[in-house]
């Protein structure tokens, strides 16, 4: 899979209001050790499995979960 796409959305309520959460796949090639929000947030890498496990919003575990089975089938 080379493309990113659309997992899926859910609304949320966050800063006070209702938010809308957009979540995308992404294939990573590489990465800097250096970037613009290095001090604010700190950047792990997860097996499928443990992304799906571990993920605050349980409708983002859900898509997690049927991207690794869209992988596997091909």
């Amino acid at each position: 899979m080379n493309e990113t796409i659309e997992l899926g959305n859910f609304v949320t309520e966050k800063y006070g209001g209702t938010t809308k959460i957009v979540v995308y796949s992404m294939e990573v090639e590489k990465y800097k050790d250096d970037y613009p929000e290095k001090n604010l947030r700190e950047r792990k890498w997860f097996s499928v499995e443990e992304a799906a496990e571990i993920i605050f919003f349980p409708e983002v575990a859900d898509m997690i979960k049927k991207l690794q089975a869209k992988m596997k089938r091909g």
